[in-house]
């Protein structure tokens, strides 16, 4: 066995030429012809006959990736298509193939240097021949090979004129993977799409796309894309002229746009304007893909009309409470006042339970306007320095950290886009609560902060005295508390109105603890765009 490393034959001989002519035909064929089967039939046939050899093949690899089945071919008969096989594990003939660049050439087959035939052509009498990876090591197709059953060496022109056959079929079969991807889109009847050139004129759309419109195809094919039915409004026509020109360049650009059908009534389209470049990165055409998402507008809307409506009520009846609820409150104080005398230690301490009972449900009723408002009564999201919000909450917080003994360290923290007051909220309600259920011992928090992707990690540990997995998630929901008042002081709604702020900022916030070992809070927050960093 040899690799090809013979140098450059001399194409100027007629031979030479018929080879390149071969080749040239192959390629034309691929561009006229959209029938992958006839190709590699084509490639076959034409190997098979400039080699002058007894078999030439087009293997395709199997799906599990340990052999490659034969698809096409000279020399083999017709049920052995599809169901002949050459194993592609370590130390074989097709697996050496695939897992290089280079042809591999094999003058003769001789079990004694470690290169027998495989059996599929030792039993054919295959004594020699040439091989070459359809696609690439890294991602192979196939293989194309060419077999001869007497034995003799194989010039330089021949493994050239192989490997330039197989460079062919690759591109065949790579168009063809993208035209199935491409048609496998161009025909689901969920997306719209639309094919144009690079200066926007219109080559094709599909039949989902044409539903929206009161127009046929021939009316639509060579005009402007944005001045097409679909693009009724001055203004989507002008951003629809400007996301195809900057298509054009090679920019991948999403877009969102709200239109009108022809009959009346509004749809919202989602997509992308996608360039197609050749392999000298030039566009050469652009695909316009996209869905309508009406209906998850339509749900959004509702949901965004309910939770106002829920918010307005909640901060409505919460109003409403606090007026009767300080009556209570001041009745009871009064009746305290007026008949100390006559009251004996049960009634004052009856009394005394009584108005406990109403000042926790008036911060049960501050918390829940607090809650109703994050959405309604927010500010807009600036650049926020945390490390400036930290220490404000620690000035906030000093009693309670002298008291006991707290040692609250933090690492280097970012500027993110936040409301500052509503984050302030969050590492207060954190911060308290890791002192709050410290245990025994003097409270020890740390805050730290990492980048997660696009945005910020912001983490509250503690050493105090954790919370059972079970219970993880229930924290974080309005007035659910994991312990009676007497225990822990509080609302039950801090968490809640941690995540519920979080989340305005586009973030999540989650929960890692076990019983005795601690407790984690961990949040995400959005970074601050380059353009607020330049303006800050």
């Amino acid at each position: 066995m040899t690799d090809s490393s013979r140098g450059d034959p001399e194409s100027a001989t007629p031979a030479g030429v018929r080879r390149q002519e071969a080749v040239a035909d192959l390629g034309r064929r691929v561009l006229e012809i959209d029938d992958l089967d006839d190709i590699r039939r084509d490639a076959a046939a034409v190997v098979a006959e400039t080699i002058d050899a007894a078999y030439a093949s087009v293997f395709e690899l199997c799906p599990e990736g340990d052999a490659v089945a034969l698809c096409e071919g000279v020399g083999w008969a017709e049920e052995q298509l599809g169901a002949a096989t050459l194993p592609t594990g370590p130390d074989t003939y097709a697996g050496d193939v695939l897992r290089t660049t280079e042809p591999v050439v094999v003058d003769e087959f001789d079990a004694q240097n470690d290169r027998s035939a495989p059996d599929l052509l030792a039993d054919r009498g295959v004594v020699g021949g040439i091989a070459v990876v359809l696609g690439s090591p890294d991602d192979p197709w196939g293989l194309l090979s060419v077999h001869v059953t007497e034995q003799r060496p194989f010039a330089d022109r021949d493994v050239l004129f192989v490997r330039n056959v197989a460079t062919v079929l690759t591109s065949a079969i790579e168009n063809a993977k993208m035209e199935r991807r491409f048609d496998a889109i161009f025909d689901d009847p969920n997306i719209l799409v639309g094919l144009l050139e690079p200066d926007g004129s219109v080559l094709d759309i599909n039949e989902t796309a044409m539903e929206y419109v009161d127009a046929d195809l021939e009316g639509v094919v060579g005009e402007p894309f944005w001045k097409t039915p679909w693009w009724t409004d001055d203004g989507v026509q002008s951003d629809v002229k400007a996301w195809t020109e900057r298509a054009a360049t090679g920019e991948y650009v999403p877009f969102e746009a709200d239109l009108t059908r022809p009959g009346g009534g509004w749809y919202t389209l989602e997509g992308v304007f996608r360039p197609v470049t050749n392999d000298d990165g030039e566009v050469v055409s652009i695909i316009v893909s996209d869905r309508d998402i009406t209906e998850r507008r339509r749900r959004e809307r509702e949901l965004e009309a309910s939770n106002e409506r829920l918010a307005q009520f909640a901060y409505a009846a919460s109003h409403d409470l606090q007026e009767p609820l300080r009556m209570v409150t001041s009745y009871l104080q009064l009746l305290e006042r007026r008949y100390a005398d006559e009251l004996d230690s049960d009634a004052e301490e009856f009394i005394a339970f009584a108005v406990d009972g109403a000042e926790r449900m008036g911060d049960m009723i501050d918390a829940l306007l607090e809650y109703s408002r994050v959405e309604t009564r927010g500010e807009p999201l600036e650049p926020v320095d945390l490390e400036a919000t930290l220490e404000a909450v620690r000035r906030d917080l000093e009693l309670q950290i002298e008291e006991t003994d707290a040692e609250i360290t933090a690492d280097s923290l970012p500027r993110v886009r936040g409301d500052e007051n509503q984050l302030r909220q969050v590492f207060q309600n954190l911060l308290s609560n890791a002192i709050q259920y410290s245990g025994d011992e003097p409270p020890r928090i740390r805050v730290t902060a990492e980048r997660a992707d696009s945005m910020w990690r912001v983490s509250v540990g503690d050493e105090g005295i954790g919370i059972d997995p079970g219970d993880q998630e229930r924290v974080f929901e309005v007035f659910q508390r994991l312990h009676s008042h007497e225990e822990h002081s509080g609302t039950g709604i801090g968490l809640a109105l941690c995540r519920r702020i979080v989340e305005r900022h586009g973030g999540e916030i989650r929960l890692d603890s076990e019983p005795g070992e601690g407790a984690t809070f961990s949040f995400t927050l959005p970074p601050v765009d380059e353009g607020d960093e330049d303006a800050g």
